[in-house]
């Protein structure tokens, strides 16, 4: 005698993973984002200051601000939008290299009054170096 509740067990299983999914993307959609005005500055550093420590050869004198909040002062090289998310290119220590500030949402109204040339100081997440430095969560100082 076959069970009646349970016709088709693909149809079930695929429920089922769908289910989880939109459970993940729900939770990372609306995860908890760190309000960066309360979170302590681990270092206020210039562009050429922050290069200089993250091209170190030693690890230990850059690695405590690697996921820490740090504020950065430089001048706009550049300002970019996409899909409503302003980004701040500082200049770096040569023309190869800036540091890529995605800002906060909320921060739109104050980014639309910059100008390339101005000189600014920025807070955000230090997520790490490539050719540039890569500043996450930003908001302006």
């Amino acid at each position: 005698m076959k069970n009646k509740h349970y016709k088709n067990p693909m149809a079930l299983s695929v429920a089922i993973l769908l289910f989880a999914g939109f459970i993940l993307l729900g939770s990372y959609i609306f995860k908890d984002k760190t309000d960066i005005r309360t979170v302590r500055t681990q270092a206020s550093l210039t562009t050429h200051e922050l290069f200089t420590q993250l091209q170190a050869k030693n690890d230990v004198e850059y690695s405590p601000y690697i996921e820490k909040a740090i504020e950065v002062k430089g001048v706009i090289k550049e300002i970019t939008v996409r899909d409503g998310v302003y980004s701040i290119i500082l200049d770096g220590d040569n023309r190869e290299r800036h540091i890529l500030c995605e800002m906060q949402r909320d921060q739109n109204n104050d980014i639309v009054t910059l100008a390339v040339g101005e000189e600014v100081v920025i807070k955000g997440i230090l997520k790490g170096l490539l050719l540039d430095a890569i500043l996450l969560n930003c908001i302006l100082v």
